[in-house]
């Protein structure tokens, strides 16, 4: 992931539900672990009263908002697990249909569904299909979250979320609406002054003189003096993004270290380490990342950061205890997963790369299904051979246009001697490459569409057998670094 995809992905997420800043890293998990046995157990009436009862107490008093975001947050995290989420939360509100806990944990579900559907390039870089499903799931968000505004006298949480879905597909007129009714019943919530200060950003048709105004305006409201500093913070860090995608990144470091001044979050020392590497200062993105993992950083910049630094620097001789506490932080994040595979595969601990990798695959990352799928296929000393779960694997990395898997697959079968099938899967992958190039090339991304639609046949005959793959060199897009820490990118 280059920088600027790194970016347009941090600022479209900016204004999704955060699982709680306030929660450690345990805690969150935690509590999404209890939502999860509750749900899968059929538990309705217990979680139904304990989330209607912190909403009780926002109702009577607007100083427990956190608490309501900190017990809500894993409904935006229910995905992959557990796979019937959607059917469960379904049952959830079936069973309670005036509990303002169960459409607003399903409304908050869709709004994450919406939200992958949609990916996280910039609109004109994203495909109508991408656009089509994000718009299929926002209706079903919208309706749950509307009908939880009548269930609850202060329901701070849906209008927040409303915000969030408006600003993915809706016009700035909903987010408004959405925030000036919210704010009316809590002028202090934090959690909407924030969402909204992230609207009057430059992108979106606001400008920085805006959202100065706004954060002095909302200063005198908020009991929290950090949660003043954050806000006021969004600025620099929205400016240092700014500069790191036009590959100013000197501007951009020092834009982020006065955002750091104001509010010190682990996630600005992640943004910052991330330019820090752009400018190949190791000291100072291992500084960030060791304040970053003293704060227990969690989230999507700083798992991009640690996993940008572990394909960067292999060399680093506290990488594994790094990824280790990322991990430990993010336990579903694959990409970490990924790179600490590749480096116990590196350092020969093949068993523990495969469990890393198989790990990965489970949370549905192609380059784990690739690498696992290797592993398991051909077997070794230490790892058993299982050829049907290794060409599963490998199909479904395939299937989600992994490159290096499909290569796999081809020779995998011609391995096992089925030529003929062998023959129909690199058609049949020729194809998709051809349609995945043609659909770039409407979105103005030359480098896809050059590849053509005889890309397979010459990739098979440059292609190295199986094992030598597997043995030599990472996938496609985990390339292997230089032992100097040089320039390449993962």
């Amino acid at each position: 992931m280059n920088m600027k995809h790194l970016l347009s992905a941090c600022l479209l997420s900016i204004v999704a539900f955060n699982a709680s800043a306030r929660m450690s890293a345990e805690q969150y998990e935690q509590a999404r672990t209890h939502v999860i046995e509750a749900l899968k157990g059929g538990d309705y009436a217990a979680l139904d009263a304990e989330l209607n009862g912190l909403q009780l107490r926002l109702d009577q008093s607007a100083a427990d908002e956190q608490a309501v975001w900190d017990a809500f947050s894993p409904f935006e995290d229910l995905i992959p697990e557990p796979a019937d989420a959607e059917a469960l939360l379904r049952a959830w509100v079936e069973r309670y249909p005036r509990s303002y806990a169960a459409h607003t944990a399903l409304g908050m579900h869709y709004l994450h569904l919406a939200r992958k559907a949609r990916g996280t390039q910039y609109a004109q870089n994203t495909s109508v299909t991408r656009m089509d499903a994000m718009y299929g799931w926002m209706g079903p968000a919208r309706k749950e979250l509307s009908l939880s505004l009548s269930l609850s006298q202060r329901p701070l949480l849906s209008y927040f979320t409303l915000m969030a879905a408006a600003s993915y597909a809706g016009p700035r007129k909903e987010v408004e609406a959405n925030f000036r009714a919210g704010i009316a019943l809590a002028p202090g919530s934090p959690n909407l002054r924030s969402a909204y200060m992230d609207r009057l950003k430059p992108r979106w048709g606001g400008s920085y003189d805006l959202m100065q105004a706004f954060a002095d305006d909302s200063a005198p409201f908020i009991e929290n003096p950090s949660d003043v500093a954050a806000m006021r913070a969004q600025i620099p860090t929205d400016q240092g993004a700014v500069e790191a995608v036009a590959g100013h990144y000197e501007a951009a470091e020092a834009l982020y270290t006065s955002a750091l001044d104001l509010s010190d979050q682990a996630q600005l020392h992640c943004q910052r380490a991330w330019v820090r590497m752009e400018r190949q200062d190791w000291a100072g993105t291992v500084e960030d990342l060791t304040r970053a993992r003293a704060a227990e950083g969690s989230g999507y910049e700083c798992v991009t950061a640690v996993a940008k630094f572990a394909n960067r620097r292999t060399d680093y001789p506290d990488m594994l205890d790094l990824l280790d506490a990322f991990i430990g932080f993010n336990p579903r994040a694959p990409e970490l997963y990924g790179r600490r595979g590749w480096i116990l595969h590196q350092n020969g601990r093949r068993l523990d790369a495969l469990k890393d990798f198989l790990r990965a695959a489970d949370l549905g990352d192609t380059y784990g299904q690739t690498m696992a799928g290797k592993y398991l296929f051909l077997g070794d000393s230490d790892v058993p051979k299982d050829r049907d779960r290794g060409l599963a694997l490998l199909r479904a990395a395939a299937e989600q246009g992994d490159r290096n898997a499909q290569l796999s697959v081809v020779q995998a079968l011609e391995m096992l001697g089925r030529k003929d099938e062998a023959e129909a899967a690199k058609t049949y992958y020729a194809a998709k490459e051809s349609q995945r190039a043609e659909a770039q090339a409407a979105q103005d991304a030359p480098l896809a569409a050059a590849v053509g639609g005889n890309y397979y046949v010459k990739l098979s005959a440059a292609g190295a057998a199986l094992v030598t793959v597997l043995v030599g060199i990472a996938a496609a897009r985990r390339r292997k670094p230089k032992p100097q820490g040089g320039n390449g990118e993962s």
